[in-house]
């Protein structure tokens, strides 16, 4: 069977959570959000010719942990947890993503104000976030730069086909799902730390799962192929 096949039983759990997310149905609410991440590795691991399968299923799997230890309420024990499992999982995909950015390839002066952007990102994020302090404040901080690291291994790929090509359709569509996976994780985590550490707005939960969900399908329909 193909991969978006497989991914039905995911399709449909993730369909049930979003709409869980505008009426009180906490019960439900919990399951499918922890059971969302499984459904997604299974269809990885049952997808023939699969690349990467073990450490996307090991991603996924520490998504899950991480999806669990925030169910709310939300103490600080939980929260730190919880981002260390997303942190855990990240490096999963790390593991696949830094062989294949060449980064190397690119002009030193390219890297270096990548590099200035994202510290002035980081910097930014902590203000709006009125800086955190504690472990907290350390474990936003450092899961920031892991989402950035990521960021970076995407651009990187896109910059290096550019420098090679000068052609735009020279860049491989997964290596597009990988970056737009990975800039729907970093609105999805953005959107969370506002209500983390500011407030709850109007949809939040909504907004911020519907783009969890698609941040983890792109990417792994980027990296499984």
């Amino acid at each position: 069977m193909s991969f978006y096949v497989l991914c039905i039983p995911f399709f449909i759990v993730s369909a049930v959570h979003v709409a869980t997310c505008f009426f009180p149905m906490n019960k439900l609410s919990k399951v499918t959000k922890v059971l969302a991440m499984p459904l997604l590795a299974l269809a990885v691991l049952f997808t023939q010719g699969a690349q990467n399968k073990l450490y996307l299923a090991c991603a996924l799997m520490a998504g899950c942990l991480g999806d669990y230890f925030l169910l709310r309420p939300v103490t600080k024990k939980k929260f730190l947890r919880g981002v260390f499992a997303f942190f855990i999982g990240h490096a999963f995909y790390l593991l696949i993503l830094i062989p294949h950015s060449q980064f190397w390839l690119l002009p030193p002066w390219c890297v270096v104000l990548i590099v200035l952007v994202y510290s002035f990102a980081v910097f930014m994020i902590y203000n709006m976030l009125h800086k955190p302090k504690g472990l907290r404040g350390f474990a936003a901080v450092v899961y920031a730069f892991m989402l950035l690291l990521i960021n970076f291994t995407c651009i990187s790929s896109i910059l290096t086909s550019l420098f090679a090509s000068a052609k735009l359709t020279a860049v491989p569509l997964t290596t597009w799902f990988i970056f737009g996976g990975n800039m729907l994780f970093l609105l999805s985590d953005s959107l969370l730390s506002v209500t983390m550490f500011k407030d709850d707005f109007k949809f939040s939960r909504v907004y911020v799962m519907t783009t969890y969900l698609a941040a983890q399908f792109f990417l792994v329909l980027g990296l499984i192929g």
